[in-house]
């Protein structure tokens, strides 16, 4: 397919480029035109199977126009001794963010009715059977994307899940590609004994099942020091009943609970990935307490620091999945969304000029050079989305495709190769 460009703006933090820059995968595009004297790349997927049987292939790719062959380009594949698992070693966490206004807007009708149906269906108050026909689209689509993204090696997760996840979907996603599965979100609002009741809603199935290491419940994003005490409080009841439960949180408590208290609940400690490397003594001091140290990135860090923005360099993207967890013993990846379509937008209002975020206005359904600017998160390109949405489901991306190809633990892959 070939690899489409949006047309990206300078940003207020540090980039070496703007303007056209790789980034859709239009795989939705039956054909396409170069112009002369330009270069237009293309994007080749081999996949083996499990059995297919180590060697070299070598093969050959046409390139036409029209029915007319210009050319032929040889391929070659190189298959490898070893079968890749089909879970990461390494256990990451994200949020495809299905619940929110902009899915309703890219492939629902924002009626109120068909909201209320779809938010039923993904809390489990809903059957599909009940859903209306723009909602059962919705449910569709949703699960080409849960499709999408798993065959990227992600796991399907929602860190930010509103309520209880359905069981149905506990054991969907633990059959997949998920290490760990989010149960629900906490935030300051959510009372203690409810988060206890919800608990016991799932519990037995858990238990019964063995997946008491497969699951966790996330909480207190990001949150000051000024909530660290609200933090404590409201999941102490939680632990104190299911001491088996991992505990998640990307709080700015940089001495990983030691100083605060927050060790008591906490289990899975996520700093920002700069935090980490600034803090490697905590780090290795909350590992001999028990605990878990991952890292995560959002808007930040800044290239040439890894991360998934669009400025960020794919050889950063892919060491950050895999050599630097192996080099530096980090036991998890947290990525805060891989699907959220909205940014920030400068506009006049009432005479007036203002700066809001906003949904995208429209799916991607054009290229190679597209009418997107790829700004993501505020004015972030690239932040908080691994796929656009296309007219029947994902577009997947140059930024997603690393993930399929370097997400084994250097020590395995260099045990293999």
């Amino acid at each position: 397919a070939p690899v489409g460009f949006v047309d990206m703006k300078k940003m207020r933090y540090f980039a070496d480029r703007t303007g056209w820059t790789p980034d859709p995968i239009c795989d939705y595009l039956k054909d396409f035109k170069v112009e002369q004297d330009k270069i237009q790349p293309v994007w080749i997927d081999v996949k083996a199977t499990a059995q297919a049987r180590p060697g070299v292939y070598r093969g050959t790719v046409a390139v036409k126009n029209g029915n007319v062959k210009l050319l032929d380009l040889p391929l070659q594949v190189r298959v490898h001794r070893f079968e890749l698992p089909y879970k990461n070693s390494l256990p990451v966490v994200t949020a495809a963010r299905f619940d929110q206004g902009f899915y309703d807007y890219m492939y629902g009708d924002e009626k109120p009715e068909t909201v209320k149906q779809f938010r039923g269906y993904l809390d489990g108050s809903v059957s599909y059977d009940e859903l209306n026909a723009v909602a059962k689209h919705q449910v569709e689509v949703m699960h080409r994307f849960e499709k999408m993204i798993s065959a990227h090696r992600i796991p399907n997760d929602h860190i930010y899940r509103p309520a209880p996840i359905k069981i149905e979907d506990l054991k969907r996603y633990l059959a997949d590609r998920n290490r760990l599965v989010c149960l629900f979100a906490v935030e300051k609002h959510n009372k203690p004994e409810e988060l206890v009741e919800w608990m016991d809603r799932l519990a037995p199935v858990i238990i019964e099942n063995n997946w008491q290491n497969n699951v966790y419940v996330y909480g207190f994003d990001e949150i000051n020091p000024d909530l660290f005490k609200k933090a404590i409080d409201t999941f102490r009841p939680l632990k104190k009943k299911y001491p088996w439960l991992k505990i998640m949180t990307t709080a700015f408590d940089y001495s990983l609970g030691r100083e605060t208290g927050m060790d008591e609940v906490i289990d899975i400690w996520v700093p920002q990935i700069r935090e980490f490397f600034n803090n490697t003594d905590e780090n290795t001091r909350a590992r001999k307490d028990g605990k878990e140290v991952w890292y995560y990135v959002c808007c930040y860090p800044s290239p040439p620091i890894a991360n998934w923005l669009l400025e960020s360099q794919p050889t950063a993207t892919r060491i950050m999945l895999g050599m630097m967890p192996y080099k530096y013993d980090i036991e998890g990846f947290l990525q805060w969304a891989i699907i959220r379509w909205k940014a920030n937008r400068t506009f006049e209002e009432n005479g007036k000029i203002v700066t809001r975020e906003l949904v995208w206005d429209k799916k991607l359904t054009d290229g190679p050079l597209t009418s997107h600017d790829g700004k993501g998160f505020y004015e972030f390109n690239g932040d908080g989305f691994l796929f656009y949405p296309g007219e029947n489901g994902p577009v997947t991306t140059v930024r997603a495709r690393p993930v399929s190809y370097t997400h084994l633990r250097a020590h395995e892959t260099g045990a293999y190769l």
